[in-house]
Order: C-alpha cells, then sequence, then structure tokens
C-alpha cells in the first residue's frame, strides 16, 4: 500500500514524494535504536525468583526501568488515594501484576473483566513470604485488543533511564574526594569589622556551643576572617571523610530534649552592631530583611544584571522577628516568614508569570542528605538502597556526598522516618535565594567556583560558602526533590498542588553537577517522575517551627 501510495504522489507532487522519503529514512533511523521490550509471560516471571531469592541480586533485575506488556485476568482494583488495577498472569493464582498511574477512564470502564492486555514500565519485583511473585508495572495501559501502544510518560521513563546510565557510571569513576583549595575560594574585598563565629563543621556532632550567624556572601565555609589560612583538606587521609558516626542533618525523632538555654529567645543568633544592606538600610541582627527590585536597564553596583525580582515595587522592607525560634536546630536552620519573587519575564523561561508568594517561618537542612545519612535510614527500615550502591552500602570515600539516584517517593519515606517533610517548591526557593532575592544562592553572578557546577560530580556537602541564611549547596551538587507538582504558574499552594496523594511529575530544584549558567539560577523547575531518581537527584528535608 506504501508503495502505491509513493508511486501516485511521485506523478502528482515530486515535492510530496521528498518529504515522504525525508520522513521515511528519519523512522529508519529511530527504528535502529528501538526502546527494550519484555513480555511478561507466566514462564519470564517465574525465572525471576531465584534473582530475588538473591539478596545481592533484590533490586538490580536487569529487567527494571524496561518497557513491558503481556496479557493476565483482572481480578480487583486496589488501593485508595493511589488505585491499581490487579491481574493474574497464571492459573494458580501465584503471579500477579499490579497496574499503577492508569487513566481514571480505565479504572472505571465497567467492562473490566476478563481477560485484558496491558503495557507500562517494570518499576518492581517481590515475593512475598507465601511465595506469591508481585510484579509493579508503572504508567500502564489496558486494553481488550492486543499489542502495546505505550503511553507517553512510559517511554519518556523508558528513555531517561537508557540516557542517565551513562552518567551514573561515570560518577562511580570519578574521583570520590575534590575540595576546592583555599587560594580559589574568593575572598570578601573589604571584611566586616565584626567577625561571627566558625559555623559548625561538616561531621561536627550536633548540639555544639558553639552559636552563629549567617555568613556574609563570598567568605569561606569556615566562616574565618579574610586572609585566615584555611585548612587543607584535600591533605587528609581518604578515610577521615567518614570519621564521624553522627549525621549532619539530624533526624527529629532521634533528638534530644533541648535545654532551657536553647529553648530561651536569647539563644538565636544577634549582632551587636547593625549590619548594611545593599540598599544601605540598618538593620539588626534578630531581623531578616527581604529587598526586591524592578527589573531596570543597567547593572548593580557589583557590575551584575539586577534580579528581575518584583514587577511591582523597587524595594520592600519586612522585617520579621525570630524571639523565641532557635536560629539552627539540629542541623535544621530558621528561614524566617518573607516574600519570594517567583517566575521570570525573560523570553527564554518557562517560568511564568512573575509573581510574588508570602512564605511562612520554617526549618530547612543545613546540609544535603548524604549517603551516611540514608544509610542509617535503609538498614533501620528495610528501604530499598540506590542501585548505584553495592552489598547495601555506599561506595567507598562518599559518605558525606548527597545520596542519587533516590526517588521522589524514597525522599518522602525518609523524610517521614526522620520527622520532617519535604519543602515546597515556594519555601526552596525562598530558602536558595536568601534575604536578598539573589539570582543565584551566592549572588547575581554567576561563578563556577562558589558552587559545584559543570563538573560532571557529586562533591562533599558543605565544601563551598553558605548563603546568607547558612543553607551549603542549594545552588549546584545535586538537583533537589521538593513536595510540589509541576504545575503552572502563578504558584498556588491551595490548588492540589501540595498533595501528596496526587500523582503527576514532581519539581526539581537547585541545579546539579551538570548545570551551566542558566540552569544553575534559583529560579528554574525541572519536572521528575516520582517514581525514577537520575545520578543528578537528591533532597534535603525541611520541617515547621512547631
Amino acid at each position: 500500500m506504501f508503495t502505491s501510495f509513493l508511486r501516485l504522489s511521485s506523478q502528482r507532487s515530486p515535492i510530496l514524494t521528498l518529504l515522504l522519503l525525508m520522513e521515511t529514512s528519519y523512522l529508519l533511523a529511530q527504528s535502529r535504536q528501538p526502546l527494550t521490550e519484555v513480555e511478561l509471560t507466566p514462564e519470564f516471571v517465574a525465572s525471576l525468583e531465584p534473582k530475588l531469592s538473591n539478596p545481592t541480586l533484590t533490586g538490580q533485575l536487569e529487567v527494571l526501568d524496561k518497557l513491558v506488556f503481556g496479557k493476565g485476568n483482572i481480578l480487583r482494583i486496589e488501593g485508595k488515594s493511589r488505585r491499581c488495577l490487579v491481574l493474574a498472569l497464571d492459573t494458580r493464582g501465584r503471579q500477579f501484576v499490579k497496574l499503577f498511574d492508569l487513566s481514571s477512564y480505565d479504572l472505571n470502564d465497567p467492562k473490566l473483566r476478563g481477560l485484558f492486555y496491558f503495557n507500562g514500565v517494570f518499576s518492581r519485583a517481590e515475593q512475598t513470604s507465601k511465595g506469591v511473585m508481585e510484579i509493579s508495572v508503572t504508567y500502564a495501559r489496558v486494553s481488550s485488543r492486543p499489542g502495546h501502544p505505550y503511553a507517553a510518560q512510559a517511554e519518556t521513563f523508558a528513555r531517561r533511564n537508557r540516557e542517565f546510565k551513562q552518567q551514573n557510571q561515570e560518577i562511580l569513576s570519578s574521583e570520590t574526594r575534590h575540595v576546592p583549595s583555599p587560594s580559589l575560594t574568593p575572598q570578601p574585598a573589604n571584611p566586616p569589622a565584626t567577625t561571627n563565629q566558625n559555623p559548625r563543621q561538616v561531621g561536627e556532632p550536633v548540639g555544639s556551643a558553639k552559636k552563629e550567624s549567617a555568613p556574609e556572601p563570598g567568605t569561606p565555609a569556615t566562616g574565618a576572617p579574610a586572609g585566615t589560612k584555611q585548612k587543607d583538606v584535600s591533605k587528609e587521609p581518604a578515610e577521615s571523610e567518614d570519621s564521624s558516626g553522627s549525621p549532619q542533618n539530624k533526624p527529629i525523632l532521634m533528638r534530644r530534649n533541648r535545654t532551657e538555654k536553647e529553648n530561651s529567645p536569647d539563644n538565636s543568633t544577634s549582632v551587636e552592631n547593625p549590619a548594611a544592606t545593599p540598599g544601605g538600610i540598618q538593620v539588626r541582627g534578630d531581623q531578616d530583611v527581604v529587598i526586591y527590585r524592578r527589573k531596570r536597564k543597567g547593572t548593580a553596583q557589583d557590575g551584575s544584571v539586577r534580579e528581575n525580582s518584583s514587577p511591582l515595587i523597587d524595594s520592600e522592607v519586612k522585617p520579621v522577628s525570630t524571639a523565641g525560634l532557635a536560629r539552627e536546630v539540629d542541623g535544621m536552620m530558621l528561614i524566617p516568614e518573607g516574600y519570594v519573587t517567583l517566575g521570570s519575564d525573560e523570553m527564554a523561561d518557562r517560568e511564568k508569570p512573575v509573581h510574588r508568594v508570602l512564605v511562612q517561618t520554617f526549618y530547612l537542612d543545613k546540609y544535603e542528605v548524604t549517603n551516611r545519612e540514608y544509610k542509617v535510614f535503609c538498614d533501620a527500615t528495610g528501604h530499598k538502597v540506590p542501585p548505584y550502591w553495592k552489598n547495601k552500602t555506599y561506595p567507598e570515600g562518599l559518605g558525606k556526598h548527597p545520596v542519587v539516584q533516590v526517588t521522589w517517593q524514597d525522599a518522602i519515606a525518609y523524610a517521614r522516618w526522620a520527622g520532617k517533610r519535604l519543602p515546597t517548591e515556594a519555601e526552596w526557593e525562598r530558602a536558595a535565594k536568601g534575604p536578598h532575592g539573589y539570582r543565584y544562592t551566592y549572588g547575581n553572578v554567576y561563578d563556577p567556583q562558589k558552587a559545584n557546577t559543570e563538573t560532571r560530580k557529586t562533591l562533599p556537602v558543605g565544601s563551598y560558602p553558605a548563603n546568607d541564611f547558612g543553607l551549603f549547596d542549594m545552588t549546584g551538587n545535586v538537583n533537589e526533590w521538593t513536595s510540589s507538582l509541576f504545575k503552572p504558574y502563578p504558584y498556588k499552594k491551595t490548588d492540589g498542588r501540595e498533595d501528596i496523594a496526587s500523582s503527576g511529575t514532581r519539581v526539581l530544584r537547585g541545579g546539579g553537577n551538570f548545570s551551566g549558567t542558566s540552569n544553575s539560577r534559583c529560579l528554574v523547575r525541572l519536572d521528575g517522575l516520582p517514581e525514577y531518581g537520575t545520578p543528578s537527584d537528591g533532597f534535603r528535608c525541611a520541617r515547621d517551627p512547631n
């Protein structure tokens, strides 16, 4: 039929013939690299049992995250917030397939009975204590007719998995330690008259008697004055990286009762002399000032382009009292109430429109969750470990590196176990931009020496200076999961985007070690499938003050 149509079209329109030939060549080129497909027959599922019985192979089946199809008898619909369709593959009732992320039309179809064909992405296989094999298939579709027309999300999921395999290998083969030398860390041009005390170093036990205040932009991570000789971490033994057994982001469930001194208002960090903001406003140390500027022609005092933070006003000061709240609790920093401007008015950006959101006071982890902290969680709960771990532990020397290849669901599970939650994307951007609404977490000018970007490998958390809220690696290192569904702006917390039980892609923030000038901006939003974690994806946790 196609040959007859081509012959007919060539007689009438040579241009149409050329277009058809070009389209045919493109389809043939695409077919040279087809997505891997696997048929879930009873015999194939039975072949998985030996692998599942071997603990070293659990979670490492080669068929995971690949396109699958098959047929089975529909039994029932399970679940409330996230419903799934259960099918039986064999007649003995020993092999079941659970189909997730079906459309509401499929689940409400009254004709769903008897033999049906299904397809989707193989996401999990487990054998129950009674010897029943259960297969989970996500982004699934069902049909009464043979064939497997995969959903767009299923194909995207499988394609991303193949693309990121190479990135994962690069992470595993890269150097496990790299800390920028003191000479590469920019020093402030005019050191402040008063020097804050050093913040807690990575690995230092939580609850130290030291007090700290937000470091000045451009100061080293140790908080020492400009010109002070920094400790060369690169000369330490490789094993010293994991010498401390206590996590940096301490789970709330493991927290000891704070003393009266810690609970008193005097425990919050204050500065004797008022500090001057970029707008020349004198602010006391117990207040936080949020400054918004309308986008103008020209440059800022530091030579950078002004951030297009607010389309309404040039500047606004919102002092917020944090009396009675400790600035740091269990490795989490206090982010005071304030406005954040979301979105962009630049033509190339999809984050539109520009709008302002008021964010309530909350706490956020100083550091991204590390491999060492995630292992404590996995050991305590039996949760599955990331794919790049071996024998249920992370590669040697990566204890203080952020855990990666964790799904959104993994991050939710960890946060619940720790007595915390994931931050909303509005909370995350408010914390990343700091009290002055910077373009990047360290300022308005892109500087790869101030964050782990364009290195194509993770680094130990805290390798670069903290921002004005005392948070590390909010720009670069890894993308960070938020609780928010990826919905169009403007952001409204009450429009369902913060419903944990809803299905759909979730927002990632912060840019990773692969990011450059554009993708490292605090305003950039990425969408991620909730059941898929890439070598660039990690997270940190938040919690409410009370």
